[in-house]
């Protein structure tokens, strides 16, 4: 028997699998063959479940072993019963995982690439539909988003000045208040 998360169990597949521990939650990942290496699973990651940088993922050794990560292409994932720790340093990554083995895990490498295409088709499709629909459609001007508040209101019907006025009406003031400052300094050398 194969012990769950919840304290269920089921029988154990047929098929090899490895238990990875990501996160601290502990997923099965079904392997194509006995004795697969790291980088065999993360050809599977990229190429069938769609996983773009799984490469980046190390696999931890077992602790009786003489080193702390296994070797991508020499090393072999231990099975079921043991748990290889899966650690990255960038976190979105292992969470992706996390979720591909939610859906890809109990799959073949071939049956999952099937599976991910035929999401990708469905929502594909949906999606250009949704925007030929939206194309189709004429714009319709809607209720303002703005709440009317009525002091502004107001202000608008009076000749409060635009954006481009004031700016406008600013320039004219620093103009008259540079000419000011040269009267006064003209003032200050005549007194002199």
């Amino acid at each position: 028997k194969f012990p769950l998360r919840n304290g269920l169990s089921e029988a154990l597949p047929e098929y090899p699998f490895v238990l990875l521990d990501v996160r601290g939650e502990v997923s099965r990942m079904r392997l194509e063959h006995r004795r697969s290496t790291p980088a065999e699973v993360i050809d599977t990651w990229v190429n069938s479940w769609g996983l773009t940088y799984a490469a980046r993922i190390r696999f931890q050794a077992q602790p009786e072993e003489d080193k702390k990560w296994l070797n991508n292409a020499e090393d072999f994932l231990p099975e079921s019963p043991f748990v290889v720790r899966l650690e990255c340093n960038v976190g979105s990554i292992l969470q992706s995982l996390l979720v591909a083995c939610k859906d890809y895990g109990h799959l073949s490498a071939a049956e999952a690439r099937e599976l991910r295409e035929a999401k990708s088709r469905g929502s594909n499709s949906n999606d250009a539909k949704v925007q030929r629909d939206r194309v189709k459609r004429s714009w319709k001007e809607g209720p303002s988003l703005i709440p009317s508040d009525p002091a502004v209101d107001a202000a608008t019907k009076h000749g409060v000045p635009t954006f481009d006025q004031f700016s406008a009406q600013k320039g004219e003031a620093r103009h008259r208040l540079a000419d000011r400052w040269a009267d006064e300094e003209q003032k200050q050398r005549q007194k002199e």
